[in-house]
């Protein structure tokens, strides 16, 4: 099952301010201003990972958090995969994105976090990184990020050397 939630569409502090996550590798969230839906770029890594870690299920589970951005990287709808047990479950993510993006003419990048409870990245995401970034650039759709979340949080992207693709 997944949901679409498009981001908030006025400014906020975060519900957990100050309280430690759910998630304790993406530690606490400090009260940082989440992002303006089509106003505000995510360009930041740690923007991105606070707003995870808002939307991020509490307790944890398995799920993986998908965050559309426009051509300017302007946040506007954010997808929630529940039940991706399956570390291959990001290849049918990227393919509900693809899907959703045939739909939407304004996607242009996206950001991808795997929820992997009391879990970590495995050597395999290397593989799984390539065919996804290959699967979305076929459409032209930049995947700027994908953030593995577990017991710490990893990007296969720098695990396999590629450059930051962050505009910040």
């Amino acid at each position: 099952m997944h949901h679409h939630r498009p981001l908030r569409h006025r400014s906020h502090s975060g519900r957990r301010s100050g309280i430690a996550s759910p998630w304790p590798a993406l530690g606490a969230v400090t009260g940082v201003r989440l992002p303006v839906a089509d106003v505000d770029a995510i360009d930041d890594p740690s923007l991105a990972l606070t707003l995870i870690g808002e939307l991020a299920s509490d307790p944890p589970a398995h799920e993986t958090l998908v965050i559309l951005l426009d051509t300017e990287r302007r946040g506007s709808t954010i997808m929630i995969i529940h039940g991706t047990v399956d570390n291959d479950s990001v290849l049918h993510v990227a393919d509900h994105v693809i899907e959703r993006g045939h739909r939407i003419d304004h996607i242009g990048a996206v950001i991808i976090a795997s929820m992997r409870p009391g879990g970590s990245d495995e050597l395999d995401d290397i593989d799984r990184w390539l065919t996804i970034d290959e699967q979305l650039g076929l459409v032209g759709i930049e995947l700027v990020e994908w953030f593995v979340i577990g017991r710490s949080v990893s990007c296969p992207r720098a695990l396999l050397g590629d450059a930051p693709r962050w505009a910040a």
